[in-house]
């Protein structure tokens, strides 16, 4: 079911809801127009939060990938880099533009990403350097795998309430 037939259906059931309440106890009718629309305006809210907790674990996930490519020759051949960097180019331009009510979470976000993306180039060449960059690098996939992790439960309980 899409969400927009799930805020739909759950308007159908709100509205059913109540009217009963209504009946019940002779509300008034702004009283249950207001209450409709305080009920609405919870379903949006509940659908931004999951459109946002969706777009912040799929950058995760890209950035991941990209990490990933540095040490597993099958991480490289298996996803075509070109495909990832576009998949990772539009997530982060969606997560920023999300992101852009709040300028302290962007520039945390906007500092992650060059971080992991600063890495990935470092591990490029080969050298001394390249293996101070593998350890960074190990440490910064742990980090992701956990904020991903965190990220898709609290995802879990939004699609759940």
């Amino acid at each position: 079911m899409t969400p927009e037939e799930e805020t739909t259906e759950m308007t159908i059931a709100i509205k059913q809801a109540v009217k009963v309440m209504g009946d019940r106890f002779a509300l008034a009718e702004g009283d249950v127009a207001r209450a409709i629309q305080e009920l609405k305006a919870s379903i949006s809210a509940a659908h931004g939060h999951i459109d946002i907790t969706e777009t912040l674990v799929r950058l995760y996930v890209f950035l991941a990938q990209s990490l990933d490519r540095c040490w597993n020759e099958a991480a490289r051949t298996t996803y075509p880099e070109h495909e990832l960097q576009s998949h990772l180019a539009s997530t982060r331009a969606k997560m920023m533009e999300i992101l852009s009510v709040n300028r302290v979470v962007k520039g945390k976000v906007e500092q992650e990403c060059n971080r992991v993306l600063s890495l990935v180039a470092a591990c490029l060449p080969d050298g001394a350097g390249k293996t101070a960059a593998m350890d960074e690098l190990k440490a910064e996939r742990a980090v992701l795998k956990n904020k991903t992790m965190a990220l898709s439960d609290l995802l879990a309980v939004f699609r759940a309430v």
